[in-house]
Formats: C-alpha cells, sequence, structure tokens
C-alpha cells in the first residue's frame, strides 16, 4: 500500500508586498510542488504542498550519474544552460544513437508511479522519453514522442501495442510526464499525465502488462534515434507524484 504522505503547516510574518515561490522538503521526499503565492495589502496568502513518497528520485545535482546504473550514462551528460529546476539537468542529442540512463530500483514493486520533467528541442525519429522495466530490465511499457505528429505516445511492451495521446509535447518547453502502472496480468492499470491532466488515451485498467513487478526504470531510448532533448527532477515513487 503506498505510504503515508506529509502534513504540516507553518506560517509566516513580516513579508513585503510582492509574489513569492516556496518549496516544501521533508527528508526522503523529493519538493515536488512550488506554488507562487502573492502577498499584497496585508492579506494571508496560503500554499498548498503535496510531497509523495519517494523510491528514487534525481536531479542531476551531484554533475553526475552517480545515481544511475553504473555511475554513467549512454550518450548522455550532465549539462548546466538548460534546467527545469536547480543547476543540472541531462542531455541527450544523438544522431542515430541509442541513448539514456538506467536505474535499478531497491525493491520490486506491483505499483509504481514515475514522473520526470522533459524538454524536447529537435527530433527527426520518435523519442523515447523513459521505459518502466522489469528488474531484469525486460520492457513493459515506455513514452515516447511520436515523430510525425509530435505527439506523446505510449507502447505497451507486453502487448506491442502503441497508442497515441491527441496532445502535443511542444518543442522548447518543459513538460511534466507522469505514468502510473500497476502489475496485475491481463487486468493491468496504465494512466498517463502530461502537465498535470490526465492523458485519457492513454489510460487503461484492462491491459495486459504481464506479471513481473516493476525493477528499473530507464531514461531515453535503447534503439537508435536522431533528437536534442533534456530531462530533469526525474522520480520514481509508490504514490502519486504530481508537478
Amino acid at each position: 500500500a503506498p505510504r503515508t504522505r506529509a502534513a504540516v503547516s507553518s506560517q509566516v510574518a513580516g513579508w513585503a508586498d510582492g509574489p513569492y515561490t516556496g518549496a516544501a522538503m521533508l527528508p526522503g521526499l523529493p519538493p515536488l510542488s512550488r506554488p507562487v503565492v502573492t502577498v499584497a495589502g496585508g492579506n494571508c496568502p496560503t500554499a498548498a504542498f503535496s510531497l509523495s513518497p519517494d523510491i528514487c528520485s534525481d536531479g542531476f545535482e551531484s554533475g553526475t550519474f552517480s545515481a544511475w546504473n553504473g555511475g554513467s550514462a549512454n550518450n548522455t551528460i550532465v549539462e548546466t544552460t538548460t534546467l527545469h529546476t536547480g543547476g543540472d539537468a541531462a542531455e541527450a542529442n544523438v544522431s542515430n544513437l541509442a541513448y539514456g540512463a538506467s536505474k535499478t530500483l531497491p525493491s520490486t514493486y506491483p505499483v509504481v508511479y514515475m514522473r520526470t520533467y522533459f524538454r524536447l528541442h529537435s527530433k527527426s525519429t520518435n523519442v523515447g522519453i523513459y521505459r518502466v522495466r522489469t528488474a531484469s530490465a525486460i520492457d513493459i511499457l515506455h513514452l515516447y514522442v511520436d515523430n510525425s505528429t509530435g505527439q506523446l505516445g505510449l507502447r505497451n511492451d507486453v502487448t506491442g501495442v502503441s497508442i497515441l495521446s491527441g496532445h502535443q509535447v511542444t518543442l522548447d518547453t518543459w513538460h511534466s510526464i507522469e505514468t502510473k502502472v500497476v502489475i496485475n496480468g491481463a487486468a493491468s492499470t496504465i494512466q498517463v499525465w502530461l502537465d498535470g491532466t490526465d492523458q485519457t488515451a492513454l489510460d487503461s485498467t484492462a491491459t495486459n502488462l504481464g506479471t513481473a513487478n516493476v525493477g528499473q526504470v530507464t531514461l531515453g531510448d535503447t534503439n537508435p534515434r536522431t533528437a536534442d532533448a533534456f530531462w530533469d527532477d526525474v522520480a520514481v515513487a509508490d504514490g502519486r507524484i504530481g508537478g
């Protein structure tokens, strides 16, 4: 069962009028919500934060792929120019090459949520965003950008069926892409959010994802692609992450 989310309350006083961006952080939980509140005319604004339990997360702030298998990545670098938050993000600028990094999870899980912030600068092929896999690195499903339409797509790697969302992943913009996976044989569940909006065309509560639990995640694509893409603020949890 998902672990209990944390709830805290805090008040501050004496701030000058103006907009403020807040960040909520607790040990073991990534800071995933940062709403902007505006102080004006003595008002008392509030900001709600939702922190999800964390299986693993990485914003590449180490400047390396130390949190990933082997401490390295394939045709992917940590860069400091195009960022979602912090001072580092991952980039793959490839021509007909596979790319990315894999992370073996600390256990195997029947329910997993995976979210990354993803930014696509250019492409001339489909572009893999991330893969959800078994502990033995067998693909369960993966998210991608379709080359011809620019839409977010999902491929069920157990059934071999690909579906498009009907919504584009626009270029040169950071997008939050989150997927819920529930492993339950032919009655498995998939749910996908793009920028917080449920992509109902990709959702299912009666799809076949096999019976092997999730044990690994992979950023990028194991197939040769041509694209320039970025990742930041990657998180894997057993409850909704959001953001």
